[in-house]
């Protein structure tokens, strides 16, 4: 059976990914990594998944770009790429299990304090910018999850889905290219690498388009209830992942 085989599972997981990517403008190595881990090792799975991020920034960017911040998109590349270092060297003393269930604890919290009083916490300015994608550098480099604070900026900015969606996929194009380039440097691309992704580029693009549809219509106001409804579901995923690994 074709899904039995290995292969074919890699492509059912980025299709998924590229479908919550799409659809919600970020999430898709949160959702996929923990499945490839089961059929493929780090050192693949993580440039794959750069590689994917990279494709679906584009397809997204390409029917988007005139929705992009590109001030705030650019204080956050910035702040982002100096904090990178710092939680690579973080890692050296924190454990990463306990890291990840705090991590997980305070996106929970926060994303139900935000459903519970959505008019209580917003940003009437972008002056916070550095502050979360500096937070957001230090947790990718860390343990690869920049994804939290980054979607907390732009939900408490009240951006629109396309902004939304748009401004994330500048930021992620700047992280991915630089993952992938170290991946390179370390000899984890190969051309199975290449070769998965090219296998299911078409896919990937397919999904990527659906999801942007499946949000297009929503108000940002739903919008945003669906954005912390998501981070509920992966902020609960990183507490499990602290206490099973």
């Amino acid at each position: 059976m074709w899904l039995t085989h290995p292969e074919s599972q890699i492509i059912v997981i980025l299709i998924v990914a590229a479908f919550v990517r799409g659809a919600f403008g970020f999430a898709d190595a949160l959702v996929a990594m923990p499945l490839l881990l089961f059929l493929i090792p780090t050192s693949a799975a993580a440039p794959l998944m750069a590689l994917v991020a990279c494709l679906i920034a584009v397809v997204i960017l390409i029917r988007e770009r005139q929705a992009v911040e590109f001030r705030p998109a650019a204080m956050l590349i910035v702040s982002g790429i100096l904090g990178v270092p710092v939680g690579i060297y973080s890692t050296r003393f924190v454990d990463e299990h306990i890291a990840r269930m705090l991590l997980g604890t305070v996106v929970v919290s926060f994303a139900a304090w935000s459903l519970w009083k959505p008019k209580q916490l917003h940003l009437q300015t972008n002056r916070t910018a550095p502050t979360f994608g500096f937070v957001a550098g230090v947790l990718g480099g860390a343990y690869n999850t920049a994804g939290p604070p980054l979607v907390f900026f732009a939900a408490l900015r009240g951006w629109s889905p396309q902004k939304f969606r748009a401004t994330m996929q500048a930021y992620t194009l700047f992280g991915s290219s630089w993952v992938i380039v170290m991946h390179a440097l370390a000899g984890n691309v190969t051309s199975q690498t290449w070769t998965r992704l090219l296998t299911a580029a078409p896919f990937i693009i397919v999904a990527t388009l659906i999801g942007q549809r499946f949000t297009a219509k929503l108000a940002t106001e739903q919008f945003i209830r669906w954005i912390y409804g998501l981070l509920i579901v992966l902020g609960a995923g990183l507490v499990f992942t602290g206490l099973r690994w």
